[in-house]
């Protein structure tokens, strides 16, 4: 853009040098101040190019707002699920204790009715150690 309008501007020495170093730069420099001389179609240039910027702007506030959306779907649907296995996971731990205790009443009761630890331990499967301790 800045070759359209500024393009007669330009030092001729930079220019020049770029026309050396670049050789088809000099075929694209003439298109480009013939056509920048043309003043209704540097308008449309110009216009079309703001055009491309404000639906670029747009895509990119679409963009940005899809993004958090989407991010806060995830982590909504990331913290339910964390829950729901942290439920889960409290339930089986809850299950498992709650039989653990159950083991050692039934123990200390077949214990108080005189059976013998280790007959309580292979019967329950429970370590005997555990029915040991019972009976303090």
């Amino acid at each position: 853009m800045c070759l359209f309008k500024e393009g007669t501007k330009l030092d001729k020495d930079i220019i020049k040098k770029w026309e050396e170093q670049h050789p088809e730069f000099q075929e694209a420099y003439q298109e480009l101040e013939r056509l920048g001389a043309n003043e209704e179609f540097r308008w449309e240039v110009e216009d079309r190019i703001n055009a491309i910027r404000r639906w670029l702007t747009g895509f990119s506030a679409s963009f940005k707002e899809g993004l958090q959306e989407g991010f806060e779907k995830g982590e909504q649907a990331g913290l339910e699920q964390g829950r729901a296995e942290g439920e889960q996971a409290g339930l089986e731990k809850g299950l498992q204790t709650g039989e653990q205790i159950g083991l050692l009443k039934s123990a200390k009761l077949m214990l108080e009715a005189n059976i013998p630890a280790q007959q309580i331990a292979d019967i329950l499967n429970i370590p005997l150690q555990d029915i040991e301790q019972l009976k303090d």
